[in-house]
């Protein structure tokens, strides 16, 4: 039977090992420091580093993260012991709403908050063009459809000064469509040409120019 100093001297090596176990399983965690935690973008978007130090055994990260309009890659520390890099890309907004996403990493939240963006313009037809038999009086009515993709526009459509004797522009009931009007006499000489100027607040493009061509038919 072994003696009680033997049973402790068991006892005190297994306690001993036990912790030294525990101590090796145990990992810091993750802390990450940056120099700003709310990102600031620009309507425009791009790409943007950010450098990130991290304190911990526990600091594991995935090498890209894809967060909707925006896409974070992290680099790696580099052989002279750089920091972590955060390298974000953002698209381009182009809504006439700011727009925020989050990102957890490490212990920390990042916010990406990007400022609001102008809706672009568009338009078609592109031309608009009638035909009329010629010798004759011209009455004859096209729909023009103007609308953005990114946000709601209110349109206005102006006509050249001079086509305005035999040209114009009426709304309808659908907001985004408009009725283009073309009035000749029956001593116009056909071809005829006019324009009209396509615009709205607020928009990252225009005035679009429309062509509005009445040629010779049957």
């Amino acid at each position: 039977m072994k003696s009680i100093h033997e049973f402790l001297r068991s006892y005190a090596l297994w306690a001993v090992f036990l912790l030294a176990t525990a101590g090796s399983a145990y990992q810091a965690p993750c802390r990450i420091s940056a120099p700003e935690p709310r990102l600031h973008v620009s309507a425009d978007g791009g790409t943007t580093e950010l450098p990130l130090v991290s304190d911990g055994k526990g600091c594991k990260f995935e090498e890209t993260y894809a967060l909707s309009w925006v896409r974070v890659s992290i680099l790696p520390p580099g052989s002279t012991g750089a920091p972590y890099v955060m390298r974000y890309h953002v698209a381009q907004n182009r809504t006439p709403q700011a727009r925020t996403v989050a990102l957890h990493l490490g212990d920390r939240d990042f916010e990406f908050a990007q400022a609001p963006g102008q809706p672009r313009l568009a338009v078609g037809p592109g031309r608009v063009s009638i035909s009329a038999k010629a010798g004759g009086p011209v009455e004859a009515k096209k729909l023009l459809t103007v609308w953005s993709e990114d946000g709601p526009v209110v349109a206005r459509i102006q006509v050249r000064g001079e086509d305005r004797d035999w040209l114009s522009v009426e709304p309808t009931s659908d907001p985004r469509k408009f009725e283009v009007r073309v009035r000749l006499s029956a001593t116009t000489q056909l071809p005829r040409s006019g324009l009209l100027y396509v615009s709205a607040d607020s928009t990252a493009n225009g005035p679009i120019s429309v062509p509005v061509d009445v040629t010779p038919g049957q």
